[in-house]
């Protein structure tokens, strides 16, 4: 998962594998923001709660609404295999499970802030 800043105090969230890289005009797309805003999202310093820089963890939590614009999962990863995400604040720990899984979960949770997009 990239999380992602425009320089305003919002966070967007990109999950996708991580051999891919995102395509900027895609994800505006999915974002629904103007191309031009989408090439200036760069790599976030800050972070959902308990996140630590280089977790793979889309999983966020209600201290982190007023953060997370939006968690885009890309629809491709609909077919692939399972695999670890990290727990928030347990680096220790890892949850072994389809993408489609952790977003069902997150979106159940979070609906409009959790969807589908393309990201590359």
């Amino acid at each position: 998962t990239l999380f992602l800043q425009d320089g305003t105090p919002s966070i967007y969230g990109v999950v996708l594998p991580l051999d891919r890289r995102a395509d900027m005009d895609m994800l505006a797309v999915s974002l629904k923001m103007p191309k031009r805003a989408a090439k200036g999202l760069r790599l976030s310093e800050t972070l959902p709660y308990l996140h630590k820089p280089h977790s793979v963890a889309p999983f966020i939590c209600e201290k982190d609404l007023g953060l997370v614009s939006k968690i885009i999962f890309s629809f491709e990863t609909l077919l692939d295999d399972p695999v670890d995400f990290s727990v928030p604040g347990r680096m220790d720990l890892s949850l072994h499970m389809a993408y489609f899984d952790a977003f069902q979960i997150l979106e159940a949770k979070y609906p409009g802030v959790v969807e589908f997009g393309e990201v590359y």
